[in-house]
């Protein structure tokens, strides 16, 4: 279903940002720290966070708990104020806004919940034109809206339901209708597929990209899960801690992380454990000898790289492998055995078809 078919009031085709647009959101050394209490210190949450989000894509922020990622996001809506630096909107400071300004700025915002934040005694068509109602829109305006709306989500069908009656990924459905409603420039997601069972998710993740792709919204989205950044965005800021460790697209960070916290998800996203009886067979760090296990980072030519290594036969032992795509892009990663008298590192490096593909030690083994 095309999204410009159902929703009113919309061009024919999103209006691309001009390239020196401003970004849709940017932080300028932005730190943020909560109240002492009293005997304690005041609680750093974001520490000199700098972060640009163009007009039109999809850009997550990834992180564990407690890096500060929902505080991050509660600083475009302005549920928090920064404690120093500048937070910019489409090229606006906004650090300055009232209360009333901020009233007016968030109808621009839309925003997506963990937990869908559905008013129980609500029907989804109620959920859905409560926006529209606080903004004083006419009755019939409201009515032709939710119901296009509704059906851009695939529940035109559940209209009348209350929350207690649709299951997690339709409740999710009205939590998006709903903030669309005010036909928002940005999508805020605070975690918007955590309470999903997978293929829920992925189904919720391609509605995202079916609304960023068709009506050129941009889309803000915090995540502790790997597969969603790899599913959906365009580019990542990995967070840590309350700073900004690492920047880049998606496909270069997962593939060429240059952090420990990175490499760290990179592996979770594309890597292959060590299977546990060569685990057993691990030898004491600063022993040598036997064989080597090495993990192989293929960003493209996978096939090639796989032929390749196979036609080195038992000298290059290949243990596991996955094939993936990340961002549209092939990828994979190799586990392979090597005899390293047979079959030097140097000449495994040589023979791959791209000098860029990663091979990393992990253990040697008895």
């Amino acid at each position: 279903m095309s999204l410009l078919r159902v929703v009113p009031d919309l061009p024919d085709t999103p209006a691309a940002p001009a390239p020196d647009a401003a970004p849709a959101v940017a932080f300028e050394h932005v730190s943020k720290a909560y109240p002492a209490r009293r005997g304690h210190a005041p609680v750093p949450a974001l520490r000199d966070v700098s972060l640009t989000v163009p007009q039109g894509s999809i850009t997550g922020v990834i992180g564990p708990s407690g890096a500060g990622k929902s505080t991050l996001i509660r600083l475009v809506n302005g549920l928090e104020h920064a404690s120093s630096g500048t937070v910019r909107l489409f090229g606006r400071d906004v650090g300055g806004l009232s209360e009333s300004g901020w009233r007016r700025e968030r109808r621009s915002i839309g925003m997506i919940f963990q937990h869908f934040n559905l008013l129980s005694s609500r029907t989804a068509f109620q959920n859905v034109a409560l926006p529209l109602a606080i903004a004083g829109e006419p009755t019939d305006r409201i009515k032709a809206r939710v119901d296009r709306l509704l059906d851009l989500v695939g529940i035109s069908d559940k209209r009348d339901r209350y929350p207690a009656e649709l299951s997690g990924g339709q409740k999710q459905r009205v939590g998006i209708a709903r903030a669309l409603a005010n036909d928002p420039r940005i999508l805020l997601c605070d975690e918007a597929t955590s309470a999903l069972d997978p293929e829920t998710t992925l189904s919720i993740l391609r509605l995202l990209r079916q609304v960023n792709a068709e009506l050129g919204v941009t889309i803000l989205l915090i995540t502790h899960e790997i597969p969603v950044i790899k599913e959906v965005c365009d580019q990542v800021a990995v967070l840590e801690a309350g700073q900004i460790v690492e920047t880049g697209s998606v496909f270069e960070v997962f593939t060429r992380p240059a952090t420990a916290i990175a490499a760290r998800f990179a592996v979770a996203a594309t890597g292959v454990d060590l299977p546990p009886d060569l685990e057993a067979r691990r030898l004491a760090p600063g022993q040598t000898g036997g064989r080597i296990v090495v993990r192989i980072t293929l960003a493209g030519q996978t096939g090639v790289a796989l032929a390749r290594l196979a036609a080195f036969g038992p000298a290059c032992e290949i243990v596991s492998a996955r094939i993936d795509s990340i961002a549209g892009r092939p990828f994979g990663v190799v586990l392979a055995l090597l005899d390293p008298a047979t079959l030097p590192l140097t000449r495994l490096r040589a023979a791959l078809p791209d000098p860029r593909f990663a091979i990393e030690e992990v253990a040697h083994v008895a």
